[in-house]
């Protein structure tokens, strides 16, 4: 049944004649290690990679790479030298990023990013906005740090954190400071047994209207699939050209493929 419904997707989608938009060529590469990155051979508009690398290696990297995004995570907490928040999900401790003392140490690592050659952030971590009711401090340390990484010229993808972007959209804020918004599994669903799955259309639906605010607000869309099956990323690349969405299908679920 999945498949014939999938066959009629197809088939939609090819008599349809919509209009495609403009898209980048961008790679979310954080699985990599410094030898993998500094042997990339095609080039992107949009790189996203670890955000550990010294200025040697984005130096090499940004040969192969428009703007060049490192992974940082504002949120999630294993040092015992910040307190944490009562606020655990899926095995992740949360700071509590209210305090002075981890706004600092954030800061810092957006400092070391930027001497290191980074021209953006891939921002991890902005669920706990979600996962804390909607705290109204920790919405504005949020924005805190997004407008600190603006003041310093840096772009910023914000991964997932959907309930923070609807509520940065709600309240009319600066859409500059965010360059853009990515989220997974929008289309299928990655299972280790079954490997590829369409997504619950529900949950695909939900998200595609996110992903359609997001671009109506002015920040570009970014999305990553995980499928190997020419028929998904058949209906992927359409519909993903047709809202306007960045899309890149990884046949590698640990992102280490160039």
């Amino acid at each position: 049944m999945k498949r014939f419904l999938l066959t009629l997707t197809l088939c939609a989608l090819v008599l349809s004649g919509c209009s495609k938009k403009k898209t980048e060529n961008f790679a979310l590469l954080t699985g990599m290690n410094k030898t993998q990155v500094e042997h990339i051979q095609k080039h992107y508009t949009t790189l996203i990679v670890k955000g550990t690398f010294t200025k040697d290696t984005t130096t090499t990297i940004k040969k192969h790479t428009t703007t060049l995004y490192g992974q940082i995570n504002m949120t999630a907490n294993k040092n015992q030298n910040y307190q944490n928040s009562n606020i655990t999900h899926k095995n992740t401790t949360y700071a509590n990023i209210t305090l002075d003392a981890w706004q600092k140490h954030i800061k810092d690592q957006i400092n070391t990013m930027k001497t290191n050659g980074y021209d953006g952030l891939y921002v991890r971590g902005f669920n706990l906005y979600e996962y804390s009711n909607k705290d109204t401090n920790t919405y504005n340390v949020m924005m805190h740090f997004l407008d600190y990484a603006h003041k310093l010229d840096m772009k910023v993808i914000i991964q997932d954190g959907h309930i923070f972007i609807d509520d940065f959209m709600k309240n009319k804020e600066n859409k500059t400071l965010i360059s853009g918004v990515l989220r997974e599994d929008v289309y299928t669903k990655y299972n280790k047994k079954n490997r590829t799955l369409g997504q619950d259309k529900i949950i695909s639906d939900e998200k595609k209207a996110f992903l359609d605010r997001v671009v109506d607000y002015g920040m570009k869309a970014y999305v990553v699939e995980y499928t190997k099956a020419s028929d998904w990323k058949a209906v992927i690349e359409h519909d993903a050209k047709k809202r306007g969405y960045n899309y890149v299908i990884i046949k590698h679920h640990n992102k280490t493929k160039d």
